[in-house]
């Protein structure tokens, strides 16, 4: 297992870490693999937006995320924006996460559970 360490992070500036088990991230299925992300300001009219891209092998894995999405943090104390940073998978293995969320709902209501989709198939 890497150290993760926590770093203040600029717009514009890069830094390797894991992906964050939050919702964009299980759906790009990057959630406990190493990542870069990049925080993003968008100076608008409006007022000022940040966002995160996020990278993979050096590529573009998506159009930008909110920042939290990708693991950044604000503090509106200091007024930065922080990410832990990271260069390996760490100890949250995707494939124990999920079969401990499997299990905990198996044990809350049982394991003769019927799932139907939208079609109306059962399984």
């Amino acid at each position: 297992m890497s150290e993760r360490k926590r770093v203040v992070v600029t717009p514009g500036e890069r830094v390797k870490t894991v992906g964050p088990y939050s919702e964009i991230m299980l759906y790009l299925d990057l959630a406990g693999r190493p990542i870069e992300v990049e925080l993003l300001r968008n100076d608008h009219p409006g007022g000022v937006y940040y966002a995160a891209q996020i990278y993979v092998n050096g590529a573009p894995r998506s159009a930008p995320v909110a920042y939290f999405e990708a693991g950044f943090r604000y503090d509106p104390g200091t007024r930065e924006f922080s990410v832990d940073a990271d260069d390996g998978p760490g100890d949250a293995d995707p494939r124990r996460v999920a079969n401990d969320t499997t299990r905990a709902i198996t044990a809350a209501i049982g394991d003769d559970v019927r799932v139907v989709d939208d079609l109306g198939l059962t399984f």
